[in-house]
């Protein structure tokens, strides 16, 4: 018998522009989307959440980061600075959680991009690997940035397999995914490991293929002389 889930909507843009990270900004429908999204997360439930809109897939990319314990997964369209004016991987606060996340040990962020990049010309410009070269430079990484980008073989296989989305997932416990990438309609689910178990794994074994999917960038840290 199937669950029952309730799916905590998404909300209209108002006419001012929503900053996900800054209160001050949000309407009250926005004020309710953000808190009831906060809720489900920290309560774990097992429901869907929508997130279509640019200030919620930054506010869900950012969650996901901040409270993963060892690996991010995702697979992203060109890892975008910016969506519709919202800052989304050009983000302060993105940026900012990725650095304390890769700056404890063991941890790892491995992206595959599908797609150009968008935003910047070449992958070493991009705040996210930048800056943690930065990290390395300071002797303060302790985690591991790897980026590949999808071979036009394996997208084509994802295509044929009725999967060429967009995902991230967090450990193998909860996900954002993407399933329409033209329209970018988009569900979260914080209570469904079953589901992020298979999400990662789909990522693995794609990833795997270092013959075929590009590295474009890799920053561990520096080996102890």
């Amino acid at each position: 018998m199937s669950k029952s889930i309730t799916t905590v909507k998404a909300t209209s843009h108002p006419k001012d522009r929503v900053d996900p990270f800054n209160a001050a900004t949000w309407s009250e429908s926005e004020r309710d989307y953000f808190n009831s999204v906060a809720r489900v997360f920290r309560d774990r439930e097992d429901m869907l959440v929508s997130n279509a809109q640019p200030a919620h897939v930054a506010y869900l990319v950012k969650l996901l980061i901040v409270n993963a314990e060892r690996k991010l997964r995702l697979v992203s369209g060109g890892l975008p600075l910016t969506l519709q004016g919202t800052k989304i991987f050009g983000s302060y606060d993105i940026v900012a959680a990725v650095m304390e996340f890769l700056s404890r040990s063991d941890t790892v962020f491995q992206i595959l991009v599908h797609g150009d990049l968008e935003g910047v010309v070449d992958i070493s410009d991009h705040p996210n690997v930048w800056a943690t070269e930065n990290l390395r430079a300071r002797n303060q990484l302790r985690g591991i940035l790897k980026i590949q980008q999808l071979s036009n073989s394996w997208e084509q296989i994802m295509r044929d397999n009725e999967m060429l989305w967009h995902w991230m997932t967090m450990d193998e416990s909860a996900y954002r995914l993407e399933s329409d990438i033209k329209k970018r309609a988009a569900i979260a689910n914080f209570g469904e490991p079953d589901y992020a178990r298979d999400l990662a794994a789909a990522f693995d074994a794609i990833a795997s293929d270092d013959k075929s999917n590009k590295v474009i960038a890799l920053v561990k840290p520096d080996s102890p002389e």
